[in-house]
């Protein structure tokens, strides 16, 4: 009888046993200002880059035009083993002669919603990047570099564009959050099943 009771309880503890939890780290580069702007615009919205700075031979920064490729840090502390990561971009201008290649950490995660027509029409773009699938690959360190690329293959031709923010989000642990062990049910059911034997012998 006391043997199975301590098969009960064994079962009862790893039910009660904290469940696994999940960290995530939310790394953000420039302000989410619309560009700096009081009333600025929303994803898909018409917004020209004449109404911004050239950020010059400074580059990295958010809310001015930028030509060539555009470089920046996302800098963080890391909570453990990367399983899940994004990357969300919100842009303005880039795509006139070329796709804008969006590289993290020098891997090439996808290509920004073109933000320039062919008659000179500038739109802001909100992109998001699942980078779950190169996270093989990027080896994120909480040191990682996002690049935006115009791919026009003449280094004559230069595009211009500009970054608003760039929020990096990365899920460590679990996937699903807080979840069960899994082992729980099975060893609570045979703790159960233990003690309706003890009893219908007694």
């Amino acid at each position: 009888m006391r043997r199975h009771l301590q098969v009960l309880a064994a079962a009862a503890l790893v039910a009660a046993a904290p469940l696994a939890q999940a960290g995530v780290v939310t790394s953000t580069f420039g302000t989410q200002d619309a560009f700096g702007f009081v009333t600025g615009p929303m994803s898909g919205q018409e917004f020209s880059t004449f109404n911004l700075f050239d950020c010059g031979s400074t580059g990295g920064l958010a809310d001015c035009v930028s030509f060539e490729t555009f470089s920046f840090t996302h800098s963080y502390t890391p909570a453990g083993v990367a399983t899940q990561a994004t990357l969300e971009l919100f842009t303005t201008g880039w795509g006139l002669y070329a796709p804008a290649e969006v590289w993290v950490n020098d891997v090439f995660v996808g290509s920004l919603t073109d933000g320039e027509d062919s008659a000179g029409t500038e739109t802001a773009w909100l992109n998001t990047f699942d980078l779950t699938p190169y996270l093989a690959s990027i080896n994120l360190s909480g040191n990682d570099q996002v690049q935006i690329r115009v791919a026009t293959g003449d280094p004559l031709v230069l595009d211009g564009g500009a970054l608003d923010y760039s929020i990096l989000r990365v899920l460590s642990g679990s996937t699903g959050g807080s979840v069960p062990l899994p082992a729980t049910p099975t060893l609570l059911l045979a703790g159960l099943a233990a003690l309706a034997l003890v009893r219908r012998r007694a």
